[in-house]
C-alpha cells in the first residue's frame, strides 16, 4: 500500500514570528495567567523595534505579576460585576459606527 505525505510548505521565519505572536496574544486574552505562563512570558525578548519594546516590557511586567495579581487584573478587565472593562471579541469601525460589532442588534 502506497502512502502519500501530505506536502507543506515550510513558513519563512516572519511567518512563525507572526503565528507566535498570534498565539501569545490568543493566550493572554483566553484567560488569567497561571505561574508557568507568568515565566513563559517572562523569558521572552524584544529587539529595538516598537513591537519588540512592547515584548520586553510585557516580560518585565510579568517578572514582576504574582499569578493571584493576574487573575484579579483579569476579572478586573476582561470579566467585571456585570461586564468586564474591555470587550476583547468586540470590532471597532470609526467609519460606519462607534460601537462595537458584537454589540449591535
Amino acid at each position: 500500500m502506497t502512502q502519500i505525505a501530505a506536502v507543506q510548505p515550510k513558513a519563512d521565519e516572519a511567518d512563525q514570528l507572526r503565528a507566535d505572536l498570534y498565539r501569545l496574544l490568543a493566550r493572554l486574552f483566553s484567560g488569567p495567567l497561571d505561574g508557568a505562563a507568568l515565566a513563559s512570558v517572562a523569558g521572552l525578548q524584544g529587539d529595538g523595534s516598537e513591537l519588540g519594546q512592547a515584548i520586553s516590557a510585557l516580560a518585565t511586567t510579568a517578572r514582576d505579576t504574582t499569578p493571584e495579581a493576574a487573575a484579579e487584573e483579569y476579572q478586573q478587565i476582561f470579566v467585571g460585576v456585570s461586564r468586564g472593562l474591555l470587550l476583547p471579541y468586540g470590532s471597532y469601525y470609526t467609519a460606519s459606527t462607534s460601537k462595537p460589532e458584537s454589540s449591535r442588534g
